[in-house]
């Protein structure tokens, strides 16, 4: 599997300091987030080299994009932080992968194993 650019430079080229991660002041956090999350996606077996290389791609162009949207206050009102916020969006963005594999619109079926890796590493215990 590729590394990903932003693990590769670990944020020391201009773009990196450009980046609306970095700008926000988010760019440790993401990096060791992002690692977190490359070694969890590496370690789900039914996922193709290729397929864990979309899914943390497009995880991470969703957090760049959706930056500006991270206020660190959920919806109830508690804090959050944004390790928490970007965790959901690469958990959100591996969900829709696996319905658009398994051609299922609806909720997708994951087994323990897959559940517990991508639960671990923020503690969410729920099913995604």
């Amino acid at each position: 599997m590729k590394i990903h650019n932003c693990l590769e430079t670990q944020g020391q080229t201009n773009d990196c300091q450009n980046c609306s991660i970095s700008q926000a002041g988010h760019l440790d956090e993401f990096l060791k987030l992002l690692e977190k999350q490359t070694n969890m996606f590496k370690s789900i077996r039914m996922l193709e080299d290729y397929e864990r290389e979309d899914i943390i791609s497009e995880s991470v162009w969703q957090v760049h994009n959706k930056i500006n949207q991270f206020r660190g206050i959920s919806k109830d009102g508690r804090l959050t932080k944004f390790s928490t916020w970007a965790h959901f969006i690469f958990k959100g963005v591996y969900v829709d992968h696996l319905r658009k594999k398994l051609g299922r619109p609806q909720k997708t079926k994951i087994n323990q194993s897959d559940r517990e890796a991508l639960c671990v590493n923020e503690g969410d215990t729920r099913a995604p």
